[in-house]
């Protein structure tokens, strides 16, 4: 049987982490930072890893949020030969003071996980003034995207929008940053807090009636408007420069929801893990 591999993607704002069992996807999480509940099946999952590869933002990885420490924990134990399934998943989840500790002391044995950019040479070749940059998590999504389809414009929908070229040789341009559907609420809802609790509405069908309707409305609208016009500017600097833009990839969060808005992209879950997982293959 394959080994297992957990592929770890720490954001600003949350992680998101995969069990792989070869190419097949065994197990999903998602976590803000300062959560420490872990589905059961996940972590009983990421229990029979024995590899484990991550990419963090830049500077959430040395704060070692608590999602990051309960996850490694979880891992840990199944490394140490703990069976999670055996009386420590209580209440249908796993919490961080809910987990066995069979090392000597208060902390457990640790997996040591390899990270991009510290265990891991970034892939690629980054056409920037300073190469550093460009983010790890778009590098090793552009890769991810490069090992599977070749030439690729990548449309990352998270906390940010992030707009990426890898060409077929492997380089890579980065070409817009933007602000994510959430950064957009959150930002007006600090700048005009008055706003804020007409906030988490849904789109109307017809006319609005409220002021929670309007900003639905204005959100949703602002939101999709302002990638298509990155997208639109992406390709117009792509082909000026002679560069061929190849299949356009969606992923992200809020990727599901925007790809349907390009008849001619194609939605990608997870594409930072495929990066990783194909990394940790080369490695």
């Amino acid at each position: 049987m394959e080994s297992s591999l957990l592929s770890i993607d720490l954001g600003n704002t949350s992680l998101k982490a995969v069990v792989w069992q070869g190419t097949r996807v065994v197990a999903t999480l998602r976590l803000l930072h300062d959560e420490t509940v872990i589905d059961p099946h996940f972590a009983r999952a990421a229990a029979t890893c024995r590899a484990v590869v991550g990419v963090a933002s830049h500077g959430v990885r040395e704060r070692m949020p608590a999602c990051l420490r309960v996850l490694l924990d979880v891992t840990a134990q199944g490394a140490s030969g703990s069976d999670v399934s055996r009386g420590d998943v209580r209440g249908g989840d796993v919490q961080a003071n809910e987990i066995p500790v069979n090392d000597v002391g208060n902390e457990p044995k640790r997996v040591q996980a390899s990270w991009v950019g510290t265990d891991i040479e970034p892939p690629g070749i980054v056409a920037y003034d300073d190469p550093a940059q460009l983010g790890l998590d778009r590098r090793v999504a552009s890769w991810g995207a490069h090992v599977e389809h070749g030439a690729a414009l990548i449309l990352d929908c998270g906390t940010a929008v992030t707009l990426t070229h890898i060409d077929e040789a492997g380089t890579m341009h980065g070409l817009a940053i933007g602000a994510g559907l959430e950064a957009m609420r959150s930002g007006l809802a600090a700048r005009a807090p008055a706003l804020a609790p007409f906030f988490g509405g849904q789109v109307p069908e017809g006319l609005p009636r409220s002021s929670s309707d309007n900003l639905a409305i204005g959100i949703e609208v602002a939101f999709v408007g302002a990638i298509r016009e990155l997208h639109a500017d992406a390709l117009r600097r792509l082909r000026a420069a002679g560069i061929t833009a190849g299949v356009l990839l969606v992923t992200g969060t809020d990727g599901e929801r925007v790809a349907r808005d390009f008849a001619h992209g194609r939605y990608v879950r997870g594409l930072v893990h495929r990066g990783l997982r194909a990394l940790s293959a080369r490695s």
